[in-house]
């Protein structure tokens, strides 16, 4: 399977710490392929720029989107604003998290339809109960705005280590692909 990845905010790919490694490492490992393309990696991210960003990427190549965070409101309001059609998307962990500018694309998509169904096939939301960076309430939110299946897990951190990174990877996939 061909993935796109879309990071969250402050994430920046050079640093080997981030989760992404992580699940990019356990992605391969499942003989998938991923891009993860480096976004605006600041604490506070416009929407402008991560859409520049994202008008440079062929989504046709994909089979599956995995959005996590930030990534995943961002992609949501860029679908639905460039009214395009795709089959899988896993939106991980979706939320506000802090009283920023990032804020502007929360309330974007609260103040507008922003039901894909039309646009996407396959819509997984995956959020734990036990978030301490985005409350679970937050996916839930996101649900209610987007539309899709829920599936809310238990006992994870945001930042994942890399045995529920494989193990979300791998359940995301599955879901997605027999869903």
């Amino acid at each position: 399977m061909k993935i796109l990845g879309i990071h969250g905010r402050a994430t920046n790919l050079s640093d080997t710490t981030t989760t992404w490694h992580e699940r990019i490492s356990s992605l391969e490992a499942l003989w998938h392929e991923i891009y993860v393309p480096q976004l605006d990696p600041s604490e506070d991210p416009s929407y402008e720029s991560w859409a520049k960003d994202l008008d440079a990427i062929d989504f046709t190549h994909y089979d599956v989107i995995i959005a996590v965070s930030h990534g995943s409101w961002v992609l949501a309001k860029y679908i639905k604003e460039k009214n395009i059609k795709f089959n899988r998307v896993v939106f991980c962990c979706p939320g506000r998290w802090s009283h920023t500018n990032t804020w502007k694309v929360y309330d974007y998509l609260e103040s507008h339809d922003m039901n894909l169904e039309w646009n996407i096939d396959q819509i997984i939301i995956v959020h734990s109960r036990d978030d301490e960076v985005i409350p679970y309430s937050e996916s839930l939110k996101f649900q209610d705005q987007i539309w899709g299946q829920h599936v809310s897990l238990d006992w994870l951190p945001h930042r994942l280590d890399w045995e529920w990174i494989y193990l979300i990877n791998k359940l995301a996939l599955e879901w997605i692909t027999f869903w």
